[in-house]
Parts: structure tokens; C-alpha cells; sequence
């Protein structure tokens, strides 16, 4: 009953979800298919210290980590912060 009067909706753009999974789908969607195609998935290698995409698996580090000192001591993310995620995350704040 909650999902009717308060559906779920896109995280990044705001879209209202479908309600049941699609055919061939394990569970229903949290991110609309539009958003998944544009948000930009970290492939290859990453930064040992914060985890941005590096140019060669030789790279140990990106140019920031290279230059500056961090508070932490590994990162990780699932997207890179730029675009369609950026603006995401700039909304939640």
C-alpha cells in the first residue's frame, strides 16, 4: 500500500519507478534505465588511495593523490563524479 501512495522514484533524475520487476529482471528497478545508461561506471584501473580511473595499471596513483596528502586511507567508488552524478549528488545535499 505504501508503494501506491508513496512510490519509489530515480534517485538521480527523479522519475517515479515501476512498481513490480520486469520480465527476466530479479527485483525491481532503484536507478530508471535512462539514468544507468548515463552514469559512469569505474572500469579498469583505479587509484590505489582514492579510487579515480588511472591511466595504466602502472599508475599507482591519480595526479591528485600523487600531489596531495589525503585524511584517509583508501577510497572507493561505483561512479565516477562527474555528470548525470555529479548533479545527483549535488541534489541530495
Amino acid at each position: 500500500m505504501l508503494n501506491i501512495l508513496y512510490p519509489r522514484r530515480c534517485p538521480v533524475c527523479d522519475q517515479v519507478l515501476p512498481f513490480f520487476k520486469r520480465k527476466g529482471e530479479k527485483e525491481a528497478p532503484k536507478i530508471c534505465r535512462e539514468c544507468q545508461r548515463k552514469l559512469p561506471l569505474i572500469k579498469g584501473p583505479v587509484c590505489m588511495k582514492c579510487g579515480k580511473p588511472v591511466d595504466s595499471m602502472q599508475a599507482e596513483y591519480c595526479p591528485d593523490c600523487k600531489g596531495i596528502r589525503h585524511s584517509f586511507d583508501c577510497g572507493r567508488g561505483a561512479f565516477t563524479y562527474t555528470g548525470v552524478m555529479r548533479e545527483s549528488v549535488f541534489r541530495i545535499k
